[in-house]
Order: C-alpha cells, then sequence, then structure tokens
C-alpha cells in the first residue's frame, strides 16, 4: 500500500483532485485536512500561506497515473510529493488494494 501526501492552496483544489481520483478508481481513500499553516522558502523568499493536507492511499500500480493526474490538476509549479510505503491492519490493506 502507497500513501501519497500532497498539499493544495484551497479546499476546492484538493476536492476537485479527490473527485477526479476516486471517480477514476485508482485511489482508495482520501484524507483532506486543513488549513494548515505552511512556511517555506521560494525563489529566496520567506512563505507563510494557508494550504490544505491531502493523503491519498493507493495500491502501487496506481502511483504513475495519480501523479500525471496530481500534476496536471495542481496550481503550483512544483507541487508537493510525498511518497510512503505504508502497512495496516490486513483487512484494511486489502480494501485499500482489491480496488
Amino acid at each position: 500500500m502507497k500513501i501519497i501526501l500532497s498539499t493544495f492552496p484551497t479546499l476546492e483544489g484538493a476536492e476537485s483532485l479527490a473527485k477526479v481520483l476516486l471517480e477514476k478508481k485508482i485511489v482508495a481513500c482520501v484524507h483532506i485536512q486543513g488549513p494548515v499553516q505552511s512556511m517555506y522558502n521560494w525563489k529566496n523568499e520567506l512563505m507563510c500561506e494557508q494550504e490544505w493536507k491531502v493523503s491519498l492511499k493507493t495500491k502501487d500500480e496506481n502511483i504513475g497515473e495519480i501523479s500525471r493526474v496530481l500534476h496536471q490538476m495542481h496550481p503550483y509549479d512544483i507541487p508537493q510529493w510525498i511518497e510512503i510505503n505504508g502497512t495496516g491492519s490486513l483487512k484494511y490493506e486489502e480494501w485499500v488494494t482489491e480496488g
């Protein structure tokens, strides 16, 4: 099972991504949290922005398609993409990977 972490500048953007990925049946679940305060350096400038955290649960073979969709829909030049190998209870992992 894979968990993909990203952020969006708006709740609407995060929800739009979630709906597309769920309709395509390439994620089992999407969690959206926020708003959160993000601080980072961008082009030598300290940024402090409100963002929405998105975590996507999926199976390994969907990673390429999820990446393509996320990068196509995302408004940032370099969207956050953190890929984590996850383990969970047997039943939860079966649910995530059976779709």
